[in-house]
């Protein structure tokens, strides 16, 4: 019996069906995007490429800035409680996301300076460091924040 014969023997249909199966993708986009890689997990990629030098400077650059736009400090967490955790992730996810739309906005500044060598590299330099680095280190965040809800979820488990 060939493949195909074996195929059509398992599949019941009538030749007056019409009913097209409305395709599911197993998982969105946006869950794809945000779900964290198992070379992610121990977060050792992250710290090889400096992400936790690259938190240290944006805290003591931009960080200092937003706390004083906010008149406090917005960093750090300032609750432990599950719930918050949780939003915290998905905030982690928000930022991410914003990051990542600005990632491509630089991309008309590439076309616009195609000639000149200089303004691409420096360009280039400044998306890296304005969005990919801040993108990289949401996903860090998030991370460590997944592994925290996730042991506290075992332990609750096993009680």
């Amino acid at each position: 019996m060939s493949i195909m014969s074996e195929l059509e023997a398992n599949i019941s249909y009538s030749r007056f069906d019409t009913h097209i199966p409305e395709f599911k993708p197993a998982r969105s986009f946006k869950e794809w995007l945000f779900e964290i890689r198992p070379y992610e997990k121990s977060g050792k990629v992250y710290e090889l490429v400096g992400i936790k030098q690259f938190n240290k400077l944006y805290l003591n650059t931009f960080g200092a800035i937003t706390d004083k736009i906010h008149k406090g400090n917005v960093h750090g967490l300032k609750s432990y409680s599950t719930e918050y955790l949780k939003g915290e992730v998905e905030e982690t996810k928000n930022l991410e996301l914003l990051h990542y739309a600005s990632y491509l906005a630089f991309l008309p500044i590439f076309a616009y300076a195609k000639d000149n060598i200089l303004a691409i590299n420096a360009v280039f330099v400044a998306d890296i460091l304005l969005n990919k680095y801040p993108a990289m280190l949401q996903r860090y965040k998030r991370n460590r924040l997944e592994i925290v809800l996730e042991h506290r979820e075992n332990r609750g488990a096993s009680k």
